[in-house]
């Protein structure tokens, strides 16, 4: 914002219009006394926004694997119709969950109400589309120990794409989805 106050007081300049340059340039200067440090303050603030960015990146591509296994497996099945038989391959993030303080009794280093990825489980089938699946959550202590723990609350194959699609959402990451999924599988569930 500051950078857009000088330029505008620069067109003002050049524009012929000092006074108010002047008036401008001023505000500024005495912005500028108050905040001493502003240029540490701003590159800390350009340090935290490039992690937060690289986390975001991060994410994305993990998402971007959970999407692309419904797009290039779950939907292909659904289409054919008949029996499934869907193998979760790996661990899939499909959402981030706070995490109750009841899980976290007896589990040193953690801050209850602190996020936690949710994952759907991998290695395991899914033979139907009212099968509940299983997930799991992890959460890291204040070392940066991963721990899993069961969540226990299972989603159909559809319920985890609209809760996917709503983290997505949320989230504002850049994932290439397909956009009517949720709605083909709630069409067979």
């Amino acid at each position: 914002m500051l950078k857009d106050l000088v330029k505008l007081a620069n067109h003002l300049d050049k524009k012929g219009l000092t006074k108010e340059a002047n008036y401008l340039d001023s505000l500024l200067q005495k912005w500028a006394q108050q905040n001493p440090g502003n240029a540490f303050n701003a590159a800390q603030g350009q340090g935290a926004e490039a992690n937060k960015e690289k986390e975001k990146a991060k994410l994305t591509a993990e998402v971007q694997k959970t999407v692309d296994w419904f797009n290039n497996e779950v939907l292909p099945a659904v289409r054919i119709g008949g029996s499934l038989s869907l193998r979760v391959p790996q661990d899939l993030l499909f959402s981030t969950a706070k995490v109750p303080a009841s899980l976290m009794i007896g589990v040193t280093g953690h801050r209850p109400g602190g996020i936690a990825k949710v994952y759907i489980a991998g290695g395991q089938t899914i033979t139907s589309l009212s099968q509940k699946v299983k997930d799991k959550m992890i959460t890291h202590d204040s070392s940066g120990k991963a721990n899993w723990m069961q969540r226990g609350q299972e989603l159909t194959v559809g319920e985890l794409y609209n809760s996917l699609e709503a983290f997505v959402i949320r989230n504002n990451l850049r994932v290439t989805m397909v956009s009517d999924v949720s709605e083909e599988l709630d069409k067979v569930s």
